[in-house]
């Protein structure tokens, strides 16, 4: 039963924010009964909600989402130091923690007018090289560096 509600709820993603009954049972290939039953109750606990054109993701995620240790205190601690990284370089900055072969952002703190990246907070992305290890010279990269990217510095 929470695979199944897993898979719901993990079909609703940045690219599909709202996603109605049927598209819900068929991307996660449950029947269309499971799917309204499981839909139900996500909406009474909180964890999904009902919007025209189907569900979303509910406010209960936000929340329980904010009580995750490892990234609550990861970035409290960070913050300071990436607010005057910003102010110092005039940058976007990002923190993230890698998890298996994707990053997964934890705070960014974007430049009022910079450039639109596709990062979010609560995203994932494969690892890309940060602007500094694509201005230095090159080392050998760690063993889980995207096949083919630029080489990267170590301090």
């Amino acid at each position: 039963m929470l695979r199944r509600a897993s898979d719901i709820l993990s079909a609703l993603d940045a690219g599909h924010p709202v996603r109605s009954l049927a598209d819900l049972s068929r991307t996660t290939g449950l029947p269309r009964s499971t799917t309204h039953g499981m839909c139900a109750e996500l909406v009474e606990l909180g964890l999904l909600e009902r919007v025209d054109g189907g569900y979303r993701l509910g406010l209960r995620l936000f929340e329980l989402g904010e009580l995750v240790p490892r990234q609550r205190g990861l970035r409290e601690t960070a913050l300071p130091y990436m607010e005057d990284l910003r102010a110092a370089t005039g940058a976007t900055v990002h923190l993230g923690v890698l998890e298996g072969v994707e990053v997964v952002y934890l705070q960014i703190l974007r430049t009022p007018g910079g450039p639109r990246l596709p990062s979010r907070i609560g995203g994932r992305l494969p690892p890309t090289p940060p602007a500094w290890a694509r201005r230095c010279s090159p080392t050998p990269p760690p063993r889980w560096w995207p096949p083919g990217s630029p080489p990267v510095c170590r301090p």
